[in-house]
């Protein structure tokens, strides 16, 4: 499956934003009965070129879950260096989901 998505937004003075389309592309393919792999990016219009990319993969079955992605960022409006996040994610259907990220080139982690 895929998704194709046109997004224009308005200037956001506080976060150092200017007006700026872009067009984000998805798609995912069933490898198996449980696996799915994805993949995806968004590229900035005003700016011609790409601002980051997603592949991942992930598994889900009756009782659980869990996928792993890994997203390349190419611009930040803070700092404009490239960034990589990869993003692991567990759910335990019947329970809740614990999700952890962490910030390749920076060293910051979330969860």
């Amino acid at each position: 499956t895929g998704t194709l998505i046109y997004g224009r937004f308005d200037a956001q003075p506080l976060l150092g934003l200017e007006d700026r389309e872009g067009v984000l592309g998805r798609a995912s393919v069933k490898m198996s009965e449980h696996w799915t792999a994805i993949g995806g990016t968004v590229y900035d219009i005003d700016a011609h070129q790409i601002s980051s990319a997603t592949v991942g993969v992930s598994y889900l079955d009756e009782c659980f879950g869990m996928g792993l992605n890994v997203t390349r960022e190419y611009t930040d409006s803070g700092t404009n260096a490239p960034s990589t996040k990869v993003m692991f994610q567990l759910s335990l259907r019947t329970l809740g989901q614990v999700r952890f990220s962490q910030n390749l080139d920076l060293g910051s982690s979330t969860q």
